[in-house]
């Protein structure tokens, strides 16, 4: 998160306090020669200080935007605001851009609810079309020609398993477990430390550990105890092996084994014990087959009925006939 003293200890400017109104500025960012960037809960302002062309003077750039594009350029770079019926610019230092990113988004994100009322950004970046916020509770990722619009990924570390970075020969790949599944985000080489270090400082805050390493084993060990839990409940609920397919009677096996003589008949009454690993939805689905099953045979012995009637009908035709 942009603290709030990122200003370098720097007095708000009269000129500011007066259009804060009721708001309170929950960061800022001074960006040289006395200009400053502020941030309150539904906008930003910047206040640019008085020059040899101009006075001093505070623009709103209010966080309901629709759309946020940018374009750098060698010395400055250029943020373009898109509302419904409305657009705005505001130009930065080049060596600025990163930062100045930073704070757009929290506003717009907070503004938007991707991110909590508090919640910060660590640290935004834009790589081609790709916008990467490492936030204080989460990943946010956007893909397209603009730097935001609206559509977006996030990922929530309450929800994270696992975190590794596979390198390659351009580009390294941020691999997030989520839920278990895989969630890949691509950043070039020459960036991809900048990343790492973005996010292990919001995870280590987050997870409260020391390092990326730490986290990963505490991951690790997780995933290491899940597996014990589940071998040790296969232990002591093993499948039953004398399980026979639904529907398969045992006794009607028992009475053909008994007629071709390879087998004894046993007709006993005792009911099969349920397996003690049987769960309520296990039971409601057996139950749903079951009802399957005997719908079936009262159609088929409907038929059979339907088939004896006309039989005995067909025979008191040809009985009468004579």
């Amino acid at each position: 998160m942009l603290p709030a003293d990122h200003t370098g200890g720097m007095e708000l400017p009269e000129l500011v306090r007066e259009h804060l109104g009721n708001e309170d500025v929950q960061a800022g960012l001074a960006l040289g020669d006395d200009d400053l960037l502020c941030l309150t809960p539904t906008r930003t302002l910047l206040y640019r200080a008085d020059g040899l062309l101009s006075d001093e003077r505070v623009t709103d750039y209010p966080h309901d935007v629709e759309r946020l594009e940018l374009s750098e350029g060698r010395r400055k770079t250029k943020f373009h605001f898109e509302y419904v019926d409305d657009e705005q610019s505001l130009t930065v230092p080049a060596d600025a851009t990163r930062d100045v990113l930073g704070l757009l988004l929290e506003g717009i994100l907070r503004a938007e609810r991707v991110l909590d009322a508090e919640e910060g950004v660590v640290e935004a970046f834009r790589f081609s079309e790709l916008t990467l916020v490492v936030a204080d509770d989460r990943i946010v990722k956007h893909v397209g020609n603009a730097v935001w619009d609206g559509e977006y990924e996030s990922f929530e570390y309450e929800a994270l398993t696992g975190i590794d970075f596979e390198q390659a020969r351009v580009a390294t790949e941020v691999v997030l477990s989520v839920d278990g599944r895989p969630k890949r985000i691509k950043t070039p080489n020459d960036e991809a430390r900048l990343v790492e270090r973005a996010l292990e400082r919001a995870l280590n805050e987050y997870f409260e550990v020391t390092s990326l390493s730490q986290l990963q084993s505490r991951f690790q060990s997780e995933v290491d105890e899940t597996d014990s839990a589940a071998a040790r409940s296969n232990d002591e609920y093993p499948f039953d092996s004398e399980i026979r397919p639904l529907g398969d009677d045992p006794g009607s096996r028992a009475d053909t084994d008994t007629v071709d003589g390879t087998g004894p008949s046993d007709t006993g009454s005792e009911t099969e014990p349920v397996d003690a690993a049987m769960t309520p939805a296990d039971l409601e689905r057996i139950e749903a087959q079951l009802d399957e099953l005997t719908a079936a045979v009262d159609k088929q012995n409907q038929l059979l009925r339907n088939h004896h009637t006309a039989i005995k009908q067909l025979v008191e035709e040809l009985q009468s006939d004579r």
